[in-house]
């Protein structure tokens, strides 16, 4: 119905000011809001509304206009602090919108013919409304012509003229309540907005929370995972050292058996029983040759083990100090992020702290409208 010019962007100064006629323009002081957020890269926030303190007192003059060529008649006139375009439509759009009247446009006037409205005239009358710039504002001039030429005034037509005043006090009143209503509206908005905005950030902080603690967990397994393998490489390396130690004990004893053997088979044959006895020792000490190479054997084969999974035990540690790594460097990333998140929450707050005041200078505003 009124097109509002005072459209909000967010981070985006909104500046303007409505005041009485009655007063001049040294009274019409504006009560700031201003508010600063300066965050670690120095950048700004800055939200500003600007709305006059004082009531809106709605004043309706006498005055005259010229409906036709060489026709002047007595009018009633009130200032308004709009644009004549958004008048202009709040005019028709109220006719048509409330009395199904469509209004003829007749260069900066509107006219209305054969109007039976008992809001304004107990008669069938003509409406001539001028609407021109006037300095800052608007004129709203208004006459009625209730037969060719005759016009109403306050001496002829009473209670015609003190119809008109009301209306168009009341109008005038319509108007200032429409405007700031669209205003709380594009108000409301931004608010919806910056409350959508807030819960995207606290969902975004909560999956980074949960991220950090998932990181955390990760670190922590890794750094177990890398204990339990720095632990079997520890073992593994005794187990090594242990069996070599065997393995050269088992070579040494299988040197000296060997040895003792040759000495045996190298001493002659004095008789039969101690041929017989040499071969029985000889036979022993075979057995004790098979015996200690199995056991080497066994040692060898412990050794190579040991070594396979002291080999995996260091790359899975290689691995885990990889995973502590990487996830360190997620931890320190997520903190970053949650700090940022708390400064868009911090100025997101103010931000809808600013708008709940506005709101209620808005809604003062228009209880202030006389």
């Amino acid at each position: 119905m009124i097109k509002h010019f005072c459209i909000y962007a967010l981070l985006t100064i909104v500046n303007f000011s409505i005041f009485a006629q009655s007063q001049s323009a040294t009274d019409s002081a504006n009560a700031t809001i201003s508010t600063a957020l300066s965050s670690a890269d120095t950048t700004q926030y800055e939200d500003t509304l600007n709305i006059s303190p004082d009531a809106i007192y709605i004043t309706v003059h006498r005055g005259e206009m010229n409906p036709y060529k060489k026709k002047y008649a007595t009018s009633l006139y009130a200032m308004i602090n709009a644009s004549p375009d958004d008048v202009t439509s709040f005019w028709k759009n109220k006719f048509k919108n409330e009395y199904a009247v469509s209004l003829r446009p007749k260069k900066n006037m509107l006219i209305g013919k054969e109007l039976n409205l008992l809001e304004i005239s107990s008669r069938v009358i003509t409406m001539y409304a001028l609407i021109e710039q006037d300095q800052n504002q608007t004129k709203l001039n208004v006459c009625l012509e209730v037969n060719k030429g005759i016009f109403t005034d306050s001496a002829s037509y009473p209670d015609d003229y003190n119809k008109l005043k009301k209306f168009i006090h009341n109008s005038v009143k319509q108007y200032y309540v429409d405007y700031y209503n669209g205003v709380l509206h594009n108000l409301d908005d931004q608010n919806q907005a910056l409350l959508k905005q807030k819960q995207s950030v606290l969902t975004e902080k909560n999956k980074l929370n949960q991220s950090l603690i998932r990181n955390n967990q990760e670190v922590s397994s890794a750094r177990k995972t890398k204990l339990a393998n720095t632990t079997t490489v520890s073992k593994s390396e005794g187990r090594i050292r242990l069996n070599e130690e065997r393995l050269r004990v088992y070579t040494d004893k299988i040197a000296a058996l060997e040895a003792q053997m040759l000495e045996i088979k190298s001493q002659p044959d004095t008789s039969i029983a101690h041929s017989e006895a040499k071969l029985e020792r000889i036979h022993l000490i075979e057995k004790d040759i098979k015996r200690t190479t199995s056991e080497s054997a066994k040692a060898e084969k412990s050794i190579l083990k040991a070594d396979k999974s002291m080999t995996k035990a260091d790359i899975k540690i290689e691995q885990s100090m990889d995973t502590i790594e990487q996830q360190i460097q997620e931890i320190d990333a997520d903190k970053r992020s949650l700090e940022q998140k708390d400064k868009e929450l911090k100025i997101i707050n103010k931000k809808l702290d600013i708008k709940s005041i506005q709101m209620e200078q808005v809604n003062r505003k228009i209880r202030n409208i006389f």
